[in-house]
């Protein structure tokens, strides 16, 4: 079943408080796919399929306010194409990809940020990074199995892989989380910040320097091999963000 809201007048916000209601009576998700997307994945065999990262399609007139609305869109979308995999097939390869999705969406966050912080920006933030904490347990023991393993240790890792999908799924399907797409996808949309100076910028100009920025804190720690594990990791999570 699909419900459809559409804003005939009044302010937005209403648009996003109605769907906000709704999510805490009714156990909806939020959609990224049109009608029209839908009918060409379907034509094609590849509706219901795993899902990789599309092309994010951001330009030098674009406004920074308009490049991270589509930035999240299209890391909202990746994440919820493969969503159902995981779901109801526990698919590995799903699970990647919404991790990658997930941080994705954590690096838009952290690039952005002195463009788009406010109240609600630690909020948002702390809950993506909850919820993707429930990722790692699966996808690690994921990796992991693909080992040469013994049959003992294969047949109680398996066991230990099913207990951690099913918190991945219970944290999908989780009210909290939910919410957590809605809300997003309303703070993205009408947010004091949009209207602030930073968000006006051209995002060519403040691109550049975030990614500077990036840039010197991975080159900063040139000498590698002479690390300790945790530095060399902090470094590896940079290089990460930086891509």
């Amino acid at each position: 079943a699909e419900l459809e809201f559409e804003l005939v007048d009044g302010a937005p916000a209403s648009l996003f408080m109605a769907a906000r209601q709704m999510c805490d009576h009714v156990p909806v998700r939020l959609s990224v796919l049109t009608k029209a997307e839908r009918g060409f994945m379907l034509a094609a065999g590849s509706l219901g399929r795993l899902a990789k990262a599309g092309s994010v399609h951001i330009y030098p007139g674009m406004t920074v306010g308009q490049a991270f609305e589509i930035i999240v869109h299209a890391c909202l979308k990746h994440y919820r194409l493969n969503e159902p995999l995981v779901i109801a097939e526990r698919r590995p390869e799903a699970l990647h990809q919404a991790r990658v999705a997930m941080r994705r969406l954590r690096s838009a966050f952290t690039l952005f940020r002195p463009a788009v912080e406010d109240v609600e920006y630690q909020h948002l933030r702390h809950e993506l990074r909850w919820f993707t904490a429930q990722l790692g347990d699966a996808r690690n023991l994921d990796v992991y199995l693909e080992r040469h393993l013994d049959d003992q240790e294969r047949a109680k890792l398996t066991r230990k892989r099913e207990k951690a999908y099913d918190e991945v799924i219970d944290a999908m399907n989780s009210h909290k989380f939910r919410r957590l797409l809605i809300d997003l996808v309303g703070w993205v949309a009408l947010a004091a910040w949009r209207s602030g100076k930073a968000s006006a910028r051209p995002v060519e100009s403040f691109a550049i320097g975030r990614l500077d920025r990036l840039w010197d804190s991975v080159t900063s720690d040139i000498d590698i091999a002479s690390m300790n594990e945790d530095r060399r990791h902090r470094v590896r999570i940079q290089g990460k963000k930086l891509r």
